[in-house]
């Protein structure tokens, strides 16, 4: 069965979007420094997939939510997120 929501460019687009969000995250600690930010950062994902893809060209890639958490955690950035997929049988998947 082929994984939803992987196309040609998955491996770059995951690449880039690791580096945006790293950067994004070290703003935003650099910000929760402050006694006016918000403490923590709120992730919304509207297309969260199934989180690790285990078949097919993006064999072992993960997804943008749990991408997202590794990188918080990488930078010790406290975060809630809300995750959101269309595809009943892919969110029931997310790992």
């Amino acid at each position: 069965m082929e994984e939803p929501g992987v196309g040609p460019y998955t491996k770059i687009k995951m690449q880039h979007y690791e580096e945006i969000v790293k950067t994004h995250l070290l703003i935003c600690k650099g910000t929760t420094r402050k006694n006016w930010a918000n403490p923590v950062v709120h992730y919304f994902d509207m297309n969260a997939g199934p989180g690790k893809y285990y078949t097919g060209p993006c064999r072992g890639l993960i997804g943008s939510p749990l991408l997202f958490a590794e990188q918080a955690f990488d930078c010790g950035v406290k975060f809630q997120a809300l995750l959101c997929e269309q595809n009943p049988q892919t969110a029931q998947r997310f790992r």
